[in-house]
């Protein structure tokens, strides 16, 4: 039993040249890019079901959407300290009025003191009044009763003005209180949203220099990968170049192919409109170049020792320009092979004749 090849020996051999299956879609005249799209997307799947992919890396792609989700969260913070401040400028608001408040029971504290200093030098003028000076000024039971009477309301109105200077006081230290508490929590609420607004534009911040690393670092991968693409189309073109001898002959890489696989199966279509007959020795050559200045050349094609001569009558993709010539069944069985299969890929000299 035969090993079973790695798959990047299956890939290129499927790609590069071999079977039938290959063939099915080469000849459609001159028009064999789609069958080399096909041969390449079967390859890859096929390798891809045998190869263990690894875990994605990941991307400039990657990050911008996290960005995205991040200034989404950023606008609705910005909506939030919107509201936040929405919230304080009424705030604010109870705040003018308490200082208001305040500044009207400061004005009132003034009075009152004013009141009780008028009362206070009075008395110290007077020398102040006392229940002997009222018997002795009193004319009569009456005016004594009077006097009193009137003399008691004097000191509960002094009473009254010092009890409400105190009480005065202790009113507006408690709104001053009030005011200091309201002002502590609006600068604690924009403390914390401003704290979380650098926050968020920190991670976008951060974020963003990362994509921009990627993107640099995607770009670099990009470059490097087309110049790999293009030394390596180089170097297949290279390949498919035939080497020339001194004596004329050409060297190059062969495939082979019959009526079975052509395009469609069965078809004897070809580029130069000659029909493809197995029995009859025809070649085909690559789309590359301009294979149809050789419709209907003979050529001469040498392998092992022997000898064939052949006529261009069609052209194909051939791994994209990778071979030289594509042999007809005619061909290839003269060299002692059955099918294109056993054929496969072979390097053959030939000259034109």
């Amino acid at each position: 039993m035969r090993e079973p090849e790695p798959a990047s020996v299956y890939m290129s051999r499927l790609v590069g040249n071999m079977g039938p299956m290959d063939k099915t879609f080469r000849h459609t005249p001159c028009g064999g890019f789609l069958g080399a799209a096909c041969r390449v997307a079967l390859a890859l799947v096929l390798v891809l079901t045998m190869v263990p992919l690894p875990a994605r890396a990941e991307t400039s792609a990657d990050v911008r959407a996290q960005i995205a989700q991040d200034q989404a969260q950023l606008d609705q913070l910005t909506n939030s300290v919107q509201q936040k401040q929405s919230d304080i400028d009424a705030l604010q608001s109870q705040i003018d009025g308490l200082a208001q408040q305040s500044m009207d029971i400061q004005q009132q504290l003034i009075q009152d003191r004013e009141v009780l200093r008028q009362i206070v030098v009075s008395n110290y003028k007077d020398g102040g009044t006392s229940l002997l000076s009222i018997m002795v000024s009193s004319t009569s039971i009456d005016d004594m009763v009077s006097r009193i009477y009137y003399a008691q309301k004097v000191s509960d109105w002094q009473t009254q003005v010092v009890n409400r200077l105190k009480d005065d006081k202790d009113e507006l230290a408690s709104q001053m209180q009030q005011i200091s508490d309201a002002k502590d929590q609006q600068q604690a609420q924009m403390d914390q949203l401003n704290q979380q607004s650098q926050q968020m534009q920190d991670t976008i911040s951060s974020l963003e220099q990362k994509a921009s690393q990627l993107e640099e670092q995607e770009r670099q991968a990009a470059e490097a990968a087309a110049e790999a693409a293009r030394q390596a189309a180089a170097a297949a073109a290279a390949k498919a170049t035939p080497t020339k001898s001194t004596d004329g002959w050409l060297t190059c890489q062969a495939s082979a192919y019959s009526i079975a696989d052509n395009d469609p199966p069965g078809s004897t279509a070809t580029a130069s409109g000659i029909p493809l007959d197995d029995s009859v020795p025809t070649v085909a050559l690559p789309m590359t170049g301009n294979p149809s200045a050789h419709y209907g050349q003979l050529i001469e094609i040498s392998y092992n020792g022997m000898s064939v001569v052949a006529r261009v009558t069609d052209c194909g993709d051939l791994g994209g320009g990778s071979r030289g010539l594509d042999l007809s069944t005619a061909v290839y069985q003269a060299f002692g092979y059955s099918t294109p299969e056993s054929w496969g890929l072979r390097t053959v000299s030939y000259r034109y004749l």
